[in-house]
């Protein structure tokens, strides 16, 4: 298939997933049936979220300018890319998917058994709209056969999994990472509910999501409770998932038990602390003094994205991410195309 195909076929894709979701397609709702029985991290509500992020991409508008800053190139032989995906949230894995094959090679998916349901409903929607991919779309649950190169995103631990028996092998590996924002005193409630969107949409599971706040000292975080509440749909998602809720409850004996001081915002704790990560349902905060030695501190350390005031990246934005906003700053695309060189 030529590069100009396989893109028109990726913008088709987004238009067929925005059919689904537009239409409550009750084959959709058996997919994210079955993924949510598989992981019942996997609300219907992240799901669709994941999906509708999907769709802001395969459009000509987004996808187009992000394509052209490459050198696409038809190659003689196209390699085996072994993709190895997370399963915290859903569809993680699909931005590795989208740069494989856009850069005409041929795609291993070794899918996270959190997460299988959604990418093999949507290769096969691609497989649908162009019946050539079934020869570039290969899945693996086990061991994997021979591949040119591999990405490969995990824990901490299954990194050095990764570096002991794939080093040898062109490659991308990602371990964890945290977020955090940058406060001021001067949130709008906007601004906060927007913040609490990047704590905790897909329940604070993913590298985007924000764990740790700096604020100034004497910061009020009686505004961010109230903006919290304010956020109906996702501060009741919380409220009612059970697994979610055994953590906050945990985590608050735990921190009474052990006389550590917290604060109880209703769904979530906040707890002074600079360790990250945190325990699932609570975010860590700490003080500043100097914004600017902060800023250049952040700058140095290796996070997934940095949030609020004097950051790059705004309120709410950290749960959607440009094509470009590569995984701990790798460019998967340019690893891509230059295996083909």
């Amino acid at each position: 298939m030529k590069n100009q195909q396989r893109f028109d076929d990726f913008v088709n894709l987004g238009k067929v997933i925005s059919q689904y979701l537009a239409t409550e397609s009750p084959v959709l709702q058996e997919v994210m049936q079955r993924a949510k029985a598989e992981n019942p991290w996997f609300t219907i509500q992240n799901q669709r979220f994941a999906l509708q992020a999907i769709t802001q991409w395969l459009n000509v508008e987004t996808l187009l300018p992000w394509v052209q800053t490459y050198p696409l190139s038809q190659y003689e032989r196209p390699k085996d890319v072994a993709v190895v995906m997370a399963g915290n949230i859903p569809l993680v894995g699909f931005h590795d998917f989208l740069c494989v094959l856009l850069a005409n090679h041929r795609i291993i998916v070794k899918p996270s058994h959190k997460d299988q349901q959604l990418i093999t409903w949507l290769s096969q929607l691609l497989i649908a709209i162009q019946p050539e991919f079934a020869d570039a779309i290969r899945f693996e649950s086990n061991i994997l056969p021979h591949f040119d190169a591999i990405i490969a995103t995990g824990s901490q631990l299954t990194q050095s999994h990764f570096e002991t028996y794939f080093s040898n092998k062109l490659h991308i590996f990602r371990g964890h990472r945290n977020s955090v924002a940058v406060l001021n005193g001067q949130e709008t409630p906007d601004n906060l509910k927007h913040l609490f969107e990047d704590m905790f949409r897909y329940f604070g599971l993913g590298c985007r999501n924000v764990s740790m706040l700096y604020v100034p000292k004497g910061y009020d975080f009686n505004p961010l409770y109230a903006a919290a509440e304010s956020c109906t749909d996702l501060f009741t998602e919380l409220q009612q998932h059970h697994s979610f809720q055994n953590n906050y409850l945990y985590q608050k004996i735990a921190f009474s038990m052990g006389r550590i001081p917290f604060m109880d915002c209703g769904t979530f704790l906040l707890c002074k602390s600079t360790r990250l990560p945190p325990p699932l349902s609570v975010v860590h905060f700490t003080y500043y003094d100097d914004l600017r030695m902060l800023t250049n501190t952040l700058s140095t350390q290796a996070l997934q994205c940095s949030v609020g005031y004097g950051q790059n990246i705004a309120f709410g934005q950290a749960q959607h991410p440009t094509l470009s906003d590569y995984a701990d700053g790798i460019d998967t695309m340019k690893f891509c195309v230059n295996l083909g060189q």
